[in-house]
């Protein structure tokens, strides 16, 4: 079982993740990160140095996104052309593919040791936060919607999607603190425009129908669960069971709310 974490920069999604990975070690839960999974099979998983970490999965995740080149061309070729017309330098473009294909090659890594009794969580390296890597930039034209929904039919899917949204005076707050690498100008007005463009896109994504059965949404102000797919999946229940775990044991809010 696959859980992905998406939102917008600063949204608060590692932090999120460790709550999560704690509350599933309490309700007894076999839970890991993916990023973690996947050094641990080469018994790295102990390296915290970020840079070195997401290098070493790329060495590994190289072979696999090779792999499975034929299953996966319709996205690898989007995300090629998206890279392309991104504004920038030919350097900056590369990196935006390589960071996409990096996160195909950890789903398929992951893909293949899934089960019922075992949760991934994908945090920043889920496949649907891609969306943010090949279409929000510190400049550049507005996201076509018509981009964006190829981008949702041709990516595969993780079995859970939580979308933690929070309000864009705490996102451009956070951001202009910390930064951004796509940011090298932290001016007010780029922060600005970077982070409307994002919380507009994710507010599209959320939206889109192929989510509609596997999408939790989460007011990271408020810290409640403010809408729920509707069924009776049981992987969307234990997902939910997580995440109002790792919420410090608030009151659930269920009505919806537009994030």
């Amino acid at each position: 079982m696959q859980i992905e974490l998406i939102g917008c920069t600063s949204a608060g999604k590692t932090t999120l993740a460790r709550k999560m990975l704690r509350a599933g070690q309490e309700l007894g839960i076999d839970m890991q990160l993916s990023d973690d999974f996947v050094l641990k099979r080469i018994r790295l998983n102990w390296i915290k140095n970020e840079f070195i970490r997401l290098r070493l999965i790329e060495l590994l995740c190289l072979p696999v996104c090779l792999m499975f080149w034929r299953k996966y061309r319709r996205f690898y070729h989007l995300a090629i052309r998206a890279s392309r017309q991104a504004p920038g330098s030919w350097f900056y473009k590369m990196n935006l593919a390589r960071i996409t294909l990096r996160k195909i090659g950890i789903y398929e890594i992951v893909r293949r040791c899934s089960s019922e009794q075992r949760v991934f969580l994908f945090d920043n390296e889920g496949v649907l936060q891609a969306s943010h890597t090949l279409f929000i930039h510190s400049r550049g034209a507005r996201l076509d919607a018509g981009d964006l929904s190829s981008f949702v039919n041709a990516v595969p899917l993780p079995d859970v999607v939580a979308y933690l949204w929070q309000p864009q005076a705490v996102l451009r707050e956070r951001t202009l603190a910390r930064g951004h690498h796509r940011l090298p100008d932290r001016s007010h007005a780029k922060v600005e425009l970077f982070i409307e463009q994002a919380v507009e896109m994710f507010d599209a994504l959320q939206r889109h129908p192929a989510l509609a059965s596997r999408l939790l949404v989460i007011n990271g102000e408020r810290k409640t669960i403010v809408s729920r797919a509707p069924g009776d999946d049981s992987r969307l229940a234990m997902a939910y069971k997580i995440i109002c775990a790792s919420l410090n044991g608030n009151a659930i809010d269920h009505t919806r709310r537009k994030a």
